[in-house]
């Protein structure tokens, strides 16, 4: 049995505590900057943290076996040296997907490569490990509200415009897609993964290979790899049978080179557009078929303990949910239009987005709704 942390209380952070309560006997705690009630209405153990003390946080993670990050900014840098000081066995980094991580021009890029230098040197002098999970672009980018209904961080702000609904390939309310090409129209690809099968690939992770010493460096998985033509085929036809999204109306693309992006992205950065440079780098990324992004598919074998779950309508799927049956469930209800964005792609810029994050899901938008207990 281990005892394993987990920094953050977003979406993501909820759906691996979900599984691991379900499918390990593995004991669990969050960390938190601020209190959080409705974590512990679930009966999950929660913890206050001060990331900028670092003899406290290391104290507090003595005895832990396991760090699991959901968590960007600094204070992920203090959680890894505190780790280490508590010699912690293994960290298992933010940056399962997202703009910054994989996006080689963006802004965020000196912060991961930081980051990773950081556990190397760890790894090298100490006795903690470290492994990345990298999983392609997640679903919720397509979905209502994008990532930012899961407050899944960036390194700008909890309620980043780049995670809004609609700022990575197509936009789903509007019918508009910006899908980038090849000179020679090659057809260009993307792996992706849902949050919660993110979830049930780390804790999968944790239940099939118990002795973390033979863990590699990274773990790359994802549940599909679309081309852009399937992507827009699929968001079409969602589409085509969803009311709340103008059925029948077909998802028209706008095509763009890599040397157009690079362009935008130059012109953003010289604005000091942060948003978009950093929507504008994920897009390049996709356009040069960047290795954390597209790659051969390849799963972590789900144990069977781990799969139970109902979501209104009946048992998961023994096989991770495909694309289309979540982004058609994700809009079978209808969704308020959400503020507009800055994230574009188009190299023009928009009006600044309203959301603010308050650090805490609400009821409504928790993803394992009013008792993950009681979903088995």
């Amino acid at each position: 049995m281990m005892k394993i942390a987990i920094a953050g209380t977003n979406g993501l952070a909820q759906f691996i505590g979900y599984y691991l309560s379900q499918a390990t006997p593995h004991n669990f705690v969050f960390l938190t900057r601020t209190a959080n009630p409705g974590l512990k209405e679930r009966d999950w153990q929660v913890l206050v943290v001060d990331y900028e003390d670092p003899a406290s946080l290391a104290y507090t993670l003595k005895g832990i076996d396991v760090v699991i990050s959901t968590i960007c900014d600094s204070a992920q840098y203090a959680l890894v040296e505190a780790a280490a000081a508590a010699q912690v066995h293994h960290f298992i980094p933010s940056g399962f997907s997202g703009p910054e991580q994989s996006a080689p021009r963006s802004i965020g890029q000196g912060y991961w490569q930081g980051l990773i230098a950081l556990l190397q040197h760890h790894a090298a002098t100490s006795s903690m490990r470290y492994t990345l999970f990298t999983c392609g672009v997640l679903y919720e980018r397509f979905g209502p509200g994008g990532t930012n209904t899961l407050q899944i961080s960036t390194l700008n702000n909890r309620h980043s415009a780049v995670g809004e609904e609609g700022n990575l390939l197509i936009d789903m309310r509007l019918g508009k897609a910006t899908i980038p090409v090849t000179p020679s129209h090659e057809q260009l690809a993307v792996c992706m993964t849902s949050a919660r099968d993110v979830a049930r690939y780390v804790v999968a992770a944790l239940q099939t290979y118990e002795d973390m010493t033979v863990w590699p460096e990274e773990f790359r998985f994802c549940t599909q790899r679309l081309t852009m033509s399937e992507l827009v085929t699929i968001c079409t036809r969602v589409r085509a049978n969803t009311k709340s999204l103008s059925p029948g109306t077909p998802i028209v693309p706008t095509f763009t080179t890599r040397e157009a992006l690079l362009h935008n992205h130059a012109s953003a950065i010289q604005a000091n557009n942060t948003n978009q440079a950093l929507s504008l780098a994920q897009h390049i990324a996709i356009a040069e078929a960047h290795p954390a992004l597209n790659f051969p598919v390849t799963s972590i074998n789900l144990p069977a303990s781990i799969l139970p779950y109902v979501y209104g309508s009946g048992p998961e799927p023994t096989t991770s949910e495909l694309f289309e049956v979540w982004l058609a469930r994700a809009w079978s209800t209808p969704q308020p239009t959400p503020a507009p964005s800055s994230a574009n792609t188009s190299g023009k810029q928009s009006g600044k987005s309203s959301r603010s994050g308050s650090g805490q899901l609400s009821k409504e938008a928790t993803p394992l709704g009013e008792n993950p207990r009681k979903l088995s």
